[in-house]
């Protein structure tokens, strides 16, 4: 069964922080793209385990997709790759 406690701390890990990208495309000047309420599957899972087990945050973080709460955004389809909050998650 998935923790309503557990879903809410990712929530708010999520929540406030920002994914910037950097992309270069031949002699072009370099991109920046900054996505809000984005962190990757590795930060999120290294905050947590502290305190949840990796099952319990598996089944979080799988739960949380399949209700559109967060979603996997990425900025090629090679990664790298982040979770984002979407706006029934925000």
């Amino acid at each position: 069964m998935v923790s309503e406690s557990i879903c809410l701390a990712i929530l708010q890990f999520v929540r406030g922080r920002s994914r910037t990208l950097t992309t270069t495309f031949g002699d072009a000047e370099p991109q920046k793209s900054v996505h809000q309420d984005a962190a990757t599957d590795s930060d999120i899972y290294r905050h947590l385990l502290s305190r949840y087990d990796l099952a319990d945050i598996d089944a979080a973080m799988r739960w949380l997709e399949l209700g559109h709460y967060i979603g996997q955004s990425s900025a090629t389809i090679r990664g790298p790759f982040w979770r984002e909050l979407t706006d029934k998650g925000a």
